[in-house]
């Protein structure tokens, strides 16, 4: 069989029996085309979520002994000193995707191998040193394009040297603009003027940093004030990072694997890792130094701790030098989720990690606290007598990259066809009154298309408005996922319905009783039947089901434990920060 790694149809050989790698190859807009071949699509290997556990337990091992080889090489290459735990704040979001993203794509190709009937492979002629990501956000955006995995899956196949290939002389070059969604809500000009107006504080009143913590901005003066602090922003630094050198790079090479996946990562990391982690490193730390507070006591954070390396290695500087790093939760999942890698690292950097609930951590210095984005919520959330009935939807990758308990990949097109059902089974009365908010990323899977050839496309939310002014015009919502969006509605005490596959979002065993006494009272659904069931009973009216008072006393018990916002919040948060 001819094997086809992404859905670049330059590497299709049509007249020849395929064999599709997964899911992410067949594009839904291409549907009629890839229909018509004689096809396979290899079954995915996290299908079994027992494995998909095994193996995120596994990567964490991989990460841990590779984390301290590369903090190692850093050192020697930058002649520093510093320690672990300042390389786990600063490389140690990019390694564990990197890890976790390059063993899905290998357990792939080593199933292609293992079958034994692959007789040839298309690879686009790439030069692999083009694809050295300036950062690790870049990474993060190069890893959901079908350039990158083509890349990526080329240098497996040529690792592994398992599948005859034939190499064909078409450019497959990094795109030159990846879009990356920028958050803020300030405009261009106000926020020109705040950081020109920030740099005129002196660092005595910088003692307590925010830094996308959350909060948004409004709160985050008015905190900031209660504090008796200037309220600052962060200057943005605009470096370009220089060429990758093969040479310097040699530096990284590495002998210490036990595994052939090890060897493979060996091969790897020296060509991916970020230029500003090795090549950009030494400008970019002597830049921010200058420009970032020089004294900072307490850094606080929700998000910086993930993405943004300026942001990363000025914290790791300056908590090796004293000051205090707090983790703020972000979102969904935290407490609840069987396993999610991100919320371990969190908690394994931060001199404190604030979280919204109750949680079944018990290292000390995991607390619970209100939630900045809850509180923000709770403000500007209120369900609207005789509005829509609002569906929302979820946004996974077809490319798998992070581990959690999630579906990952090819499992979308049971979600896919969990919410047809849900709409299927849908009074008329109420579907008229439906309102579908997509995912504003549809990752190539082509959900639009996907609900106007089921029938639904007329529902889709096309106005352009935001996630919190759509509730604001609906009287229900409907949440699909285990992530925020719940969370956010229950913090304002929104009429809110919830569904779900058990068996793709598994729960911590103590998380469970808070879900079950959800399920009892109709909040939590286990399948998209008995989800329409319900809402066909209480759309009329979904507030007079909403306040009933055993609703209200789960949904209560719940928010104590996973999105608590406590009526005294800024000092709560106060008392806490003098700590």
């Amino acid at each position: 069989m001819f094997l086809v790694t992404t859905s670049d149809e330059r590497t299709w050989k049509t007249d020849e029996n395929i064999l599709f790698l997964g899911e992410w190859c067949r594009l839904y807009s291409r549907k009629q085309e890839w229909s018509k071949l004689n096809h396979e699509v290899l079954p995915y290997h996290w299908n079994n979520r027992k494995k998909l556990y095994k193996d995120s337990k596994y990567l964490v091992g991989i990460y841990e002994k590779y984390l301290e080889l590369y903090a190692e090489k850093l050192n020697k290459i930058h002649g520093y000193n510093h320690s672990l735990r300042y390389w786990r704040i600063v490389i140690g979001p990019w390694l564990h995707f990197f890890i976790e993203t390059i063993y899905d794509r290998y357990i792939s190709i080593k199933a292609c191998r293992d079958r034994g009937d692959i007789n040839s492979v298309w690879l686009l002629q790439s030069d692999p040193w083009c694809w050295v990501p300036n950062d690790s956000l870049q990474l993060y955006e190069y890893a959901y394009t079908d350039a990158w995995n083509g890349f990526i899956y080329g240098e497996i196949i040529k690792f592994l040297d398992c599948i005859p290939y034939k190499e064909i002389s078409i450019d497959n070059s990094p795109p030159n603009a990846l879009k990356v969604y920028n958050k803020s809500s300030i405009p261009k000009s106000l926020l020109k003027f705040l950081l020109l107006y920030s740099n005129t504080i002196p660092d005595s009143w910088k003692k307590i940093v925010f830094f996308d913590s959350g909060f948004g901005e409004y709160y985050m003066v008015s905190l900031s004030l209660k504090l008796k602090q200037i309220p600052f922003w962060f200057n943005s630094i605009n470096i370009e990072n220089p060429e990758a050198v093969q040479g310097f790079r040699q530096n990284l090479i590495l002998s210490s694997a036990s595994s052939e996946f090890e060897k493979l990562l060996e091969k790897l990391v020296p060509i991916q890792m970020p230029k500003v982690y090795l090549e950009g490193y030494l400008k970019r730390r002597q830049s921010l130094l200058s420009h970032y507070p020089k004294k900072p006591e307490i850094i606080v954070t929700a998000n910086g701790y993930n993405s943004n390396d300026t942001f990363k290695i000025w914290a790791a500087e300056k908590t090796a030098q004293g000051a205090k790093l707090v983790i703020v939760q972000h979102g969904g999942l935290f407490g609840s989720a069987l396993w999610v890698q991100w919320e371990d690292h969190q908690v394994a950097i931060a001199d404190k990690f604030y979280i919204w609930g109750k949680s079944n951590r018990k290292e000390p210095h995991v607390i619970k606290i209100s939630g900045g984005k809850l509180v923000r919520a709770k403000k500007r959330i209120k369900a609207k007598d005789g509005g829509s009935l609002l569906l929302v939807l979820a946004e996974i990758p077809r490319y798998s990259t992070a581990l959690y308990s999630a579906p990952l990949s090819t499992m979308l097109l049971d979600y896919f066809s969990d919410q047809f059902l849900f709409l299927q089974h849908l009074s008329k009365p109420a579907l008229e009154l439906m309102n579908i908010r997509v995912f504003r990323r549809d990752f190539g899977w082509g959900m639009k298309q996907r609900l106007q050839d089921e029938g639904f496309g007329h529902l889709i939310d096309s106005t352009g408005q935001s996630y919190w002014q759509a509730l604001n015009k609906s009287r229900i919502c409907i949440s699909t996922y285990n992530a925020t969006t719940y969370l956010e509605t229950f913090a304002a005490n929104y009429p809110t319905i919830i569904y779900w596959n058990p068996d793709h979002w598994e729960l911590r065993p103590a998380a469970q009783p808070h879900f079950d006494a959800l399920r009892q009272e109709g909040i939590l659904h286990d399948t998209p039947q008995s989800a329409a069931y319900q809402l066909n009973k209480i759309y009329a009216d979904p507030q007079q089901w909403w306040q009933q008072a055993n609703v209200q006393d789960a949904k209560n018990k719940f928010c104590s434990a996973f999105a608590d916002v406590g009526p005294d919040w800024q000092n709560e948060w106060v008392r806490e920060l003098k700590k």
